[in-house]
């Protein structure tokens, strides 16, 4: 099976706050480094990680250390991420899933995990991810209602789990 791209790029507006942290040395680190200077702006420090599954660490280190520093953005497949948190926690999930032969049995056995905690019944589940499970409650399952796979593509979105290749919808 071939290997899905995934690229990911971090910008750092230079601030006191980020010049304290150890998200711009970070930054340098990456793949690709770019130094942005606009008038009337701050410079940004863009770090961008073309293959991000086989700089999937480094990736992940550098978000940690960005996560509280202000106006970061970042992006995965060029749609920006809102949450960062969320974000960071999926992408080491990611990272975990890698090292394993059966990736969708991975995702499962983590699915699973979150679903006997919330006391979700397992074979009602379409999207065996644990963040999409974690949120699954939610669905509105009345007539008339969006199509429960709709909402869990909203979920996965909201979750910032949309964008990882392990994402498998069953019905």
């Amino acid at each position: 099976m071939e290997r899905q791209v995934i690229s990911l790029t971090v910008r750092i507006p230079e601030t006191e706050a980020a010049l304290l942290s150890a998200a711009i040395p970070l930054a340098h680190l990456a793949p690709r480094y770019q130094l942005i200077e606009t008038e009337g702006a701050p410079r940004a420090h863009v770090a961008h990680f073309p293959d991000l599954p086989a700089e999937i660490y480094q990736a992940a280190r550098l978000i940690g250390e960005a996560l509280n520093l202000p106006q970061v953005s970042v992006t995965i497949n060029s749609r920006s991420v809102v949450n960062l948190s969320k974000f960071l926690s999926v992408l080491l999930c990611y990272a975990e899933s890698l090292g394993e032969q059966d990736k969708e049995a991975y995702c499962a056995r983590q699915a699973d995990r979150i679903g006997e905690a919330a006391g979700c019944p397992v074979w009602t589940c379409h999207a065996r991810c644990p963040f999409v499970c974690a949120r699954c409650l939610q669905l509105v399952r009345n007539a008339g209602a969006t199509p429960v796979e709709e909402q869990l593509r909203t979920i996965a979105v909201l979750a910032e789990v949309d964008w990882c290749p392990n994402l498998k919808w069953h019905n």
